[in-house]
């Protein structure tokens, strides 16, 4: 493979771009303040609603038996209860991976080591001005007891990880940020069996 298509690259060249105008703030509510972005191109201007809300840490907690812990907890969105991985909204001022251990451990009472940053990207950009972090865990252990927020409840499982893409087939997960969270650990686990090939 010459340098030249090694990799791909998004030109971000179409369609035109879009010029924000105005932003009004309307009120705010439990995932921050939403306001209305008044954009413009050369078709036509649109008011969007925009929610300005916290950033996110997501946590793929791999234990020393290579398990993953899970929780299950009520989402009333779907009025039932969703298994996913652990994680929450990011302080203010607070670090990406100080959330991310304090999420694990407030969910779960599982605490691990060697942050790995697999993934950083905007949360929802068709509504939300916020990020997303999700992060890999190793040799993570049941620690201290949970310490949950008001609105959770939440029951901890360890998944094999040997039994992560059964569950995926069988679409076990219904909560999207923890699918494309399972997407990623598959990846991150490929490329290991890959570089463990190739060190034999």
């Amino acid at each position: 493979m010459t340098e030249e298509n090694s990799s791909w690259t998004w030109d971000k060249k179409r369609p035109e771009p879009w010029t924000v105008d105005a932003e009004t703030t309307r009120g705010s509510y439990f995932f921050g303040d939403l306001y209305t972005c008044r954009a413009h191109n050369s078709k036509s201007s649109v008011d969007f609603d925009v929610i300005d809300g916290k950033d996110v840490v997501i946590c793929l907690a791999i234990t020393s038996k290579n398990e993953l812990v899970l929780v299950s907890q009520f989402r009333p969105g779907c009025r039932d209860l969703s298994l996913e991985v652990p994680g929450g909204g990011i302080e203010k001022g607070e670090d990406p991976v100080h959330a991310l251990h304090r999420e694990l451990r407030e969910e779960s009472g599982y605490t691990g080591e060697n942050p790995i940053l697999l993934y950083a990207c905007y949360f929802n950009p068709a509504c939300f001005n916020s990020h997303i972090y999700f992060y890999l865990l190793q040799n993570c252990e049941k620690t201290c007891d949970t310490d949950f927020d008001p609105t959770e409840d939440c029951a901890t499982y360890l998944l094999p990880i040997e039994h992560l893409d059964d569950a995926m087939d069988r679409q076990i997960f219904q909560n999207a940020v923890t699918v494309t969270a399972l997407g990623l650990l598959r990846c991150w686990l490929v490329k290991q069996g890959e570089k463990t090939s190739s060190s034999i």
